[in-house]
């Protein structure tokens, strides 16, 4: 196939179109569940971001460290919303109050860090990659 520099142009112009005017909904929703897996990831290794090991619990208790009744981890692997073109993952306080002192630390109540909520560079690509698709999506539909 030959184009000539204005064919080109008119083809970028309708693609930016294509872009601008597609839903990525979907996309952002597949995004979403890719964060959360991430999450799964980071409970069952309990590592934070850098891939440090959590701290040791410093009680005698035998659940595993940020599970007693599941509350935090169900919390964290299914909240948020998505727009068309945005998501956001959230946690709310009022359910589990205590999310963002494990989350962050509290040297107040010697209850140190074990960041669980974060993406990794893996996820990041994920994400990337199901966006990208989508916008191919967008501009040249099956």
């Amino acid at each position: 196939m030959t184009m000539t520099p204005d064919q080109f142009d008119a083809f970028l112009e309708l693609s930016a179109v294509g872009i601008q005017n597609a839903s990525l909904h979907d996309a952002m929703q597949d995004c979403l569940d890719v964060i959360h897996g991430g999450v799964e990831d980071a409970f069952a290794a309990k590592v934070d971001s850098a891939g440090a090991a959590w701290p040791p619990r410093k009680d005698k208790l035998t659940h595993p460290l940020l599970v007693k009744s599941g509350k935090l981890k169900a919390a964290a692997t299914t909240g948020g919303t998505v727009g068309d073109r945005e998501l956001t993952t959230s946690i709310k306080g009022a359910d589990v109050p205590y999310a963002a002192t494990h989350q962050n630390g509290s040297t107040k109540r010697n209850i140190p860090r074990r960041e669980y909520q974060y993406a990794t560079e893996e996820t990041l690509d994920a994400c990337a990659e199901i966006i990208a698709d989508a916008g191919l999506e967008a501009i040249f539909p099956h």
